[in-house]
């Protein structure tokens, strides 16, 4: 079946590509998510990035590091 895998490539309805590697595994995409706690006291969840294994060396993993919120509200 792998080696089925391995030829099958298609575009989601978005656009996405859909392709599986050498393994017969998708590569993986992430979000970074930062738990952020709004001024009513609820959480927000806030996407600072992501990893894309699909992308070129270099352009894999984005991370806006000014959007973090860290423990405290401090910003670094």
């Amino acid at each position: 079946v792998v080696n089925y895998l391995k030829k099958v490539k298609f575009y989601t309805k978005v656009g996405e590509k859909v392709w599986f590697d050498s393994t017969g595994a998708v590569p993986a995409k992430f979000d970074v998510v930062n738990w952020q706690q709004a001024v009513n006291g609820e959480v927000q969840f806030k996407v600072v990035g992501y990893y894309d294994a699909s992308l070129p060396n270099g352009q894999q993993f984005v991370l806006n590091a000014d959007d973090i919120v860290w423990a405290g509200e401090k910003r670094e």
